[in-house]
């Protein structure tokens, strides 16, 4: 199941923004967008710091959800 970006997409558009440069590791985000009407033109890759409490988490969101991580 992924979570949907809908409450998101009026708004750039309400901007007059019709591309933009996202700062997420989410695939499925850029996909929403790009649905929406929302050119991502880049995308820019978050790396969070990893910790032996995040590893586990960052290696779920990875392996599960499809996110672009360096672990």
């Amino acid at each position: 199941m992924h979570a949907t970006y809908d409450f998101f997409s009026p708004n750039p558009e309400q901007l007059g923004a019709t591309k933009i440069r996202l700062l997420s590791n989410n695939p499925e985000k850029v996909r929403q967008l790009e649905r929406a009407g929302i050119r991502v033109v880049q995308r820019v890759p978050c790396q969070p710091r990893i910790s032996k409490n995040s590893r586990a988490y960052l290696h779920a969101k990875k392996n599960k959800m499809g996110h672009l991580l360096n672990i």
